[in-house]
């Protein structure tokens, strides 16, 4: 078909005489039409008969290729036979259809396009051609996928943390509700991961049934807690009435996920408040599990009642699990990239609660640290890093902050352990770095007396923030470098950390310091890390923290 052909049955579309004037303004809307336009025209079968340049660039098909094919030729596998079918039904009932299209280009790549499907209709009423005018749309659609990907949460489908950030703060007084759903963390146990996030399918199903929009929004915030945001102060009543109503349903009746009834209750907290909004809504949750409350709504006096609680909680957990030698060490290797042997460990502190629960160190270390307990762990950690190597015969390293170098307690300990044994030079006393140190001396010191009186190793921990002034680390006779895991985590698209660890591994070399490389996590890392000359390697890729060795 040429462009004749098409004059003609645009002509036949809309009825206009055959005159030469018609005809320019005809020929000047399909310049118009083929410029800014995708344009196709087909017979009553479905038989390609005319396309632009536009279509051929989009679809990577020649014209010769195009012509006398099946429009079918551009269908994507992804698109349903029954999505054709109704368009098809519409253009033969003489009917426009409108609607966005998933195709795919001869290469095999995908392009989306907007598509408005006109019947050309002759003088009896009957089709003879169905001209496609399409917009590409590809890019919007991949860029809206983009943004619906960074605020909607992969298994529920409702809005996330991020979202509700956002939301928040386009609100003068909004009021939120946050739904942690009680024991979450034993089900997944008993159950599995899988049944416990049909679990959370099904309570997303269940806040959708309870809080319609407008008036309320979902979110899920992070594992088993979700909230609703209402936007309005005239709604909060309603808002209180139907949490309270959810609650109870919640409690009530079981869930079904795949063939199991599971019973779970939640608890919630509430805050309806212009400032801070969130936060508040937090403390109000951890109040009404301190009080064994099903819900509660935020007053100013829970703040100071739910950090005072929380602390002396801890402070009790802590004193029960020294006092009953439930403050363990586990282990986690360290691998000789020369060798390709594992040659030392990290103890790694962990406190078993009463429930026998493994509890990581940043739920407690810092109330440890409020309650003047900390020193009591560091030595229970010293025992047991002396206890292992001689053990195993593996070196042990161990962490020491800036306050065990500072207390003459935890200095007596270390000459206790070490003194007159042959030990010492299995210990690595690893100095946590942190910009709080300022006297670079008695860093310096303790490092000498160690390394001259047993004959121990000194490593730097975490190398990235406090002891990465260089013209200090001159100063600091030290064994290994440990490469902060913030940065050797980004080495797989970071051009920065790459740069970095460049720079430190020249810097090392120059002061013969050996370098070990935190959170190997994945192969692509360690294979990184192997190629940069990094000398040791620790994280989950090496391997877990474990109890024993033996």
């Amino acid at each position: 078909m040429n462009r004749n052909s098409l004059l003609e049955i645009l002509e036949i579309r809309n009825a206009l005489p055959i005159d030469i004037t018609n005809k320019w303004v005809i020929e000047g809307f399909i310049e118009g039409l083929d410029a800014s336009n995708i344009v196709s025209i087909t017979n009553e079968d479905g038989i390609i008969e005319y396309v632009n340049e536009k279509f051929c660039q989009i679809s990577k098909y020649t014209k010769k290729e195009l012509l006398g094919s099946p429009h079918n030729i551009v269908r994507h596998p992804d698109m349903p036979k029954e999505f054709f079918a109704e368009m098809w039904k519409t253009i033969k009932n003489g009917r426009v259809w409108q609607g966005v299209l998933k195709n795919k280009a001869k290469d095999g790549s995908t392009y989306i396009v907007n598509t408005t499907i006109v019947p050309i209709i002759d003088d009896n009423g009957k089709n003879k051609h169905y001209v496609s005018i399409r917009h590409d749309i590809t890019d919007i659609v991949v860029e809206e996928k983009a943004v619906q990907k960074q605020i909607i949460d992969d298994l529920t489908g409702l809005y996330n943390r991020v979202k509700l950030l956002d939301d928040i703060d386009k609100i003068s007084f909004p009021a939120i509700s946050i739904i942690n759903i009680d024991g979450f963390s034993e089900i997944n146990d008993f159950y599995g991961l899988h049944i416990g996030d049909d679990l959370l399918i099904s309570i997303s199903r269940k806040l959708k049934q309870f809080y319609l929009e407008p008036n309320h929004t979902l979110y899920r915030l992070r594992g088993d807690e979700f909230a609703v945001l209402t936007t309005s102060s005239d709604q909060v009543p309603e808002h209180l009435k139907i949490l309270d109503e959810l609650l109870l349903n919640i409690r009530k009746e079981p869930f079904d996920c795949n063939g199991h009834r599971i019973f779970v209750s939640a608890t919630s907290g509430s805050a309806f408040e212009s400032d801070t909004v969130l936060g508040k809504a937090n403390i109000a949750l951890k109040h009404a599990r301190t009080k064994k409350k099903p819900h509660q709504i935020y007053d100013a006096s829970m703040n100071l009642e739910v950090k005072t609680g929380e602390n002396l909680e801890w402070a009790h957990k802590i004193r029960d699990a020294i006092n009953a030698g439930r403050i363990v060490s586990y282990y986690q290797p360290i691998f000789n990239m020369e060798t390709n042997e594992i040659e030392k460990y990290e103890a790694l502190v962990r406190l078993v609660d009463s429930q026998g629960a493994i509890i990581s160190p940043w739920q407690f270390l810092d109330i440890a640290k409020k309650t003047r307990q900390y020193a009591q762990i560091t030595k229970v950690m010293l025992k047991h890093a002396v206890e292992m190597a001689t053990k195993t015969g593996y070196e042990i390293s161990v962490n020491l902050s800036v306050e065990d170098l500072e207390s003459d307690d935890i200095l007596m300990e270390i000459d206790k352990l070490l003194n007159g044994k042959e030990i010492g030079n299995k210990i690595v006393f690893e100095l946590t770095e942190t910009e709080e140190v300022k006297n670079y001396k008695a860093v310096s010191d303790f490092i000498n007396n160690v390394k001259r009186r047993y004959g121990s190793k000194i490593a730097i921990d975490d190398f990235g923030s406090g002891y990465s002034n260089f013209e200090h680390l001159l100063e600091l006779d030290f064994d290994y470098l440990k490469i902060d895991g913030s940065i050797i985590q980004k080495l797989e698209d970071g051009k920065h950390s790459n740069i970095l660890v460049e720079a430190i591994k020249a810097f090392t070399d120059k002061l013969e310091i050996k370098t070990i490389a935190e959170f190997v996590s994945t192969e692509e890392i360690f294979k990184i890390i192997g190629l940069k000359g990094i000398n040791y390697a620790q994280g989950h890729f090496i391997g877990k923290p474990e109890s024993d060795l033996i």
